[in-house]
């Protein structure tokens, strides 16, 4: 997590910002290799988040930036039910680990619309959900 946001929301509610953790550079590149497996790209030429919406669906019924966004109505529709997830934030070279509960209720103070393309997977990536910068959410499953 940038620590920039984790100063804005502590400033901005004066609360502790939610418990997560940072994946080591070990773990980060395991994910990346069962991400290239479950697109079946291995181009390092072309981004992540390009490949991941190249082979992706489109969820037209939901954009992140509505006023009434809730990523756990997703999270119901796409039958993701995991107490914890995963947030690529930068072409799995950054990947945060935290509570699904935190990641919904704290959702617009730690993605940043017009600047953050994340992937959300749980633990064993049987689904992948990508929230691209403008709101629009893909996703790609087993």
């Amino acid at each position: 997590m940038e620590k920039f946001k984790i100063d804005l929301f502590e400033k901005e509610t004066g609360n502790p910002f939610p418990s997560f953790q940072e994946l080591s550079k070990t773990n980060c590149n395991i994910c990346y290799h069962h991400f290239q497996e479950k697109t079946q790209v291995y181009d390092s030429q072309v981004s992540v988040f390009d490949n991941f919406q190249s082979n992706a669906l489109f969820i037209e019924k939901y954009n992140a930036l509505d006023e009434n966004f809730d990523i756990l109505d997703v999270f119901k529709e796409l039958k993701l039910s995991s107490d914890i997830i995963y947030i690529d934030w930068d072409e799995f070279q950054t990947i945060d680990k935290l509570q699904t509960h935190d990641f919904s209720k704290y959702f617009s103070d730690i993605w940043f619309p017009y600047s953050d393309n994340i992937i959300i997977f749980p633990q064993d990536m049987t689904i992948l959900i990508m929230i691209r910068h403008d709101g629009a959410i893909f996703y790609l499953e087993n």
